[in-house]
């Protein structure tokens, strides 16, 4: 169970490990994403969150700014 855990934790780190920047269309302030979480849009107008959540806001005609890898940003 303990190692079940420990590889659905560094999966989900694995996932995380891709981020994506996104303008968000005016009057949108916060959203839910696909996997659960629930984010704030900045006072730039601006939004971070996964490749992975991105993707479907991006589908949906958000654009994109700016993809990195938390290695990069290191």
């Amino acid at each position: 169970m303990q190692a079940e855990r420990s590889r659905d934790r560094a999966r989900d780190h694995s996932r995380e490990r891709f981020r994506v920047r996104l303008r968000a269309p005016p009057g949108i302030c916060s959203v839910q994403t696909f996997s659960g979480r629930h984010i704030n849009v900045g006072v730039d107008g601006t939004i971070e969150m996964s490749a992975e959540d991105a993707q479907y806001f991006i589908r949906d005609g958000w654009t994109k700014l700016a993809e990195w890898t938390t290695d990069e940003a290191a």
